[in-house]
């Protein structure tokens, strides 16, 4: 009877080992080495107009389009999005490699690329027809890769690249990604190299500068002649308005910078103008640039401690940006103009 009892020991234990040892191989499956391949290989970039990002089952969806040679993001304002970004995402996602891991739908779960709880990624034509649909899953185990899955394919891939944190999802739980990641949050799309005029518009003050192209001295002389075929002719800035005090060129040189450099910290509801007061904005910067192009510049802001907002005249988009950020533009140059009268009436 006593071995009896042993041999059923050994039965059941043998039983568990073997259990055991199969939810341990389901359990590796991440780990596993199955050859890397080329999740997309024929992809075609250039013929994404359309980029929606969603959770199926909510109402949310991150929509990014193509207009002409940039982007926007209809499901946000319509603002100008990032396009260097959206570059970089239709890159990486032409480039993604990874290893299959599964292609039963039954471990789905196990890698969350499941429709209803994976992050959706629809790449549509510009005819809105669907090119592929990516489901992303939860991270790799390393925390650099991701699981993801194609549309009407079985296979499971651990993928080279967090598709879900390009979206600034890098907790577990999906939904659809923030609009604010994508935008592109600068006020001026050009540099002041390729700025001709810049004027100035203050409460306190009216300042005009204009970029004058000074030729070589001497240009009768072969040497002089030479030097201005090999040699850039010097463009510098001339103040044109106020006649005096002189700002100085250092001065101009930090306010244009700063100007270049100024980015929003949000963009905020344009059906909203009387919040913004910008129909008669207290500040106006007007820019022309090399090409004959202009573009002017209009801020506000309504209340004393309250937010500065920003708007292009030729668009209806609404920013916000810092109080620094103003002051750093107009401040140099108020600051200039005020000293010298003040040197000046000593």
């Amino acid at each position: 009877m006593k071995n009896k009892y042993l041999i059923l020991f050994a039965v059941v234990l043998a039983a568990l080992v073997v259990l055991y040892a199969v939810q341990q191989r389901s359990t590796r499956i991440t780990v596993v080495e199955t050859g890397i391949v080329q999740v997309l290989p024929d992809l075609n970039t250039a013929a994404v107009s359309e980029i929606d990002a969603y959770v199926t089952g909510e109402e949310s969806k991150l929509i990014l389009k193509r207009d002409g040679d940039s982007w926007t993001i209809p499901s946000d304002f319509n603002e100008r999005a990032d396009k260097g970004k959206i570059e970089t995402l239709l890159s990486d996602l032409k480039d993604l490699k990874g290893e299959v891991r599964a292609s039963k739908e039954a471990l789905y779960d196990m890698f969350e690329v499941q429709e209803g709880k994976a992050l959706v990624l629809d790449l549509l034509d510009k005819e809105g027809r669907r090119i592929t649909t990516l489901f992303v899953g939860k991270r790799g185990p390393s925390g650099s890769g991701g699981f993801l899955r194609i549309k009407g394919r079985p296979e499971v891939y651990l993928a080279d690249k967090n598709v879900a944190g390009t979206f600034g999802l890098l907790g577990e739980a999906k939904k659809a990604p923030e609009p604010k990641t994508w935008v592109d949050l600068r006020l001026l799309q050009s540099s002041k190299n390729q700025w001709a005029r810049v004027e100035f518009n203050h409460p306190e003050f009216t300042a005009v500068f204009v970029k004058e192209k000074l030729e070589p001295e001497n240009s009768d002389n072969a040497a002089a002649a030479e030097t201005k075929e090999t040699e850039p002719a010097s463009i510098p800035w001339v103040q044109k308005k106020p006649e005096k005090p002189a700002v100085g060129d250092a001065v101009l040189q930090r306010a244009l910078d700063a100007l270049g450099k100024v980015r929003a910290n949000q963009v905020l509801d344009p059906a909203k103008p009387d919040v913004y007061g910008l129909e008669k904005p207290g500040y106006r910067i007007r820019i022309a640039s090399d090409g004959g192009g202009e573009v002017q510049l209009l801020a506000n802001r309504p209340k004393k401690d309250g937010p500065v907002y920003v708007k292009m005249d030729n668009s209806n988009q609404v920013f916000e940006i810092s109080e620094p950020a103003l002051s750093a533009v107009f401040d140099p140059i108020k600051q200039s103009l005020t000293q010298e009268k003040v040197r000046k009436s000593k």
